[in-house]
């Protein structure tokens, strides 16, 4: 049995604000197949055609991930001091970290920056996003220990050879899963399995059932009920529900709620020993709309053993 519990902090202009949370759910209870099977098909598409849009403007650099997985942070000593950086003779304190949907780099840039121990294999099903990463100071004054390459981890094809399939110490799966389609959610998390190390960690973040956004988006769909047909049809680039829980934005990208058990099922469905599968909360405020929000998240460490 997975023991789970809330932790709760105050986030004040989050990355995870108002900013996507737009559009409708169709009022039907699903979007026609055809829709269903274009959105789940052309997934890539629709985020490489989000990264050209928003390009790096969109997302926040993520400088909380070593506070909620201090894994990816500096070795520590018994009196809590740094221990000396790995040197090319002495390689023992790396680890090698296989980044699930880098996007345009706002984890890796961050990480690379405060750990010089960290080794990143980073890949994106988006060519654009990559080519931004590739491009970016940051990156190639970093090319011993980065490599970004595009790659779609719910394919069927192998990872490239240079990846050091069972030497990785770390994948990371954070808002990443919810952009897969759900019948193709556990052959993702499988194939983590077999590329990790023994002993090596899945760290995962990502949206809950509940979440204000879910919520939003059936509140939408109440209100499109009472609406006549003539303003049903007036508004353009509805969300629409292309599956339980999973939802596809005016813009194409979907994104799907998880509940706890199911997470901490699937994972152990692939092998893997469960260290922590909890809800986090967050109180999201906007200062310039003068609101706030809760977001809720499900953030899970999963050890292969």
């Amino acid at each position: 049995m997975v023991q789970s519990f809330g932790i709760f902090y105050n986030i004040a202009d989050d990355e995870y604000g108002f900013a996507r949370m737009y559009g409708y759910v169709s009022h039907s209870n699903l979007a026609p197949k055809a829709l269903i099977d274009k959105y789940e098909n052309s997934a890539s598409k629709f985020w490489n055609d989000f990264y050209k849009c928003n390009t790096t403007h969109f997302f926040k650099d993520r400088h909380w991930l070593v506070r909620e997985f201090p894994e990816l942070g500096l070795q520590m000593d018994n009196d809590n001091n740094k221990l000396p950086l790995a040197t090319t003779k002495d390689t023992m304190q790396k680890k090698i970290v296989l980044e699930c949907g880098c996007g345009v780099g706002n984890s890796l840039f961050p990480l690379l920056d405060l750990n010089p121990n960290l080794v990143f294999y980073s890949f994106d099903f988006s060519p654009y996003a990559i080519q931004i990463i590739q491009h970016n100071e940051r990156y190639l004054s970093n090319k011993d220990r980065a490599k970004a390459f595009v790659y779609d981890i719910a394919s069927t094809n192998p990872l490239p050879r240079f990846v050091p399939v069972g030497d990785i110490d770390i994948s990371m799966l954070i808002f990443v899963l919810s952009a897969i389609p759900p019948q193709n959610m556990q052959g993702v998390v499988n194939r983590l399995y077999s590329v990790l190390k023994v002993g090596g960690i899945v760290i995962f973040r990502d949206y809950a059932r509940d979440d204000l956004a879910q919520k939003r988006f059936a509140g939408e769909n109440q209100d499109e009920s009472s609406q006549s047909g003539s303003e049903k049809s007036s508004k353009p680039g509805k969300i629409k529900t292309i599956g339980e829980n999973f939802y596809v934005r005016k813009d194409g990208t979907a994104a799907y709620f998880f509940d706890l058990d199911s997470c901490a099922k699937m994972f152990e469905s692939a092998g893997f020993k469960v260290l922590q599968n909890i809800t986090v909360k967050k109180e999201v405020v906007n200062r310039k709309q003068q609101k706030s929000m809760e977001r809720v998240f499900i953030q899970g460490k999963y050890k292969k053993v």
